[in-house]
């Protein structure tokens, strides 16, 4: 740990001495970050659009299986009726 802060240090002391190289090589970071954050936050919105649309479609898919299983009581009770009447 002691050895990171002295390497530290060093780098940020001889960038403080070369005020001009320090701006060659913060402006390409610079420009190079401000693209990058951009297209995090676009990503961001598409999962989150993603995640939403699948949320939305397993609410459909268990509306749909709660139907079916509706579906399914009605008949057995439809034919549990019949073979009753019939006896």
């Amino acid at each position: 740990m002691e050895r990171l802060k002295k390497w530290k240090d060093a780098i940020l002391g001889w960038l403080r001495a070369h005020p001009r190289i320090t701006v060659c090589l913060s402006v390409p970071l610079l420009l190079a970050l401000i693209p990058l954050a951009l297209v995090r936050d676009c990503l961001k919105g598409a999962w989150e659009g993603l995640r939403d649309s699948w949320e939305a479609e397993r609410e459909g898919i268990r509306e749909l299986w709660a139907y079916i299983r509706r579906a399914l009581e009605l008949a057995k009770e439809d034919k549990q009726g019949k073979s009753n009447a019939d006896a």
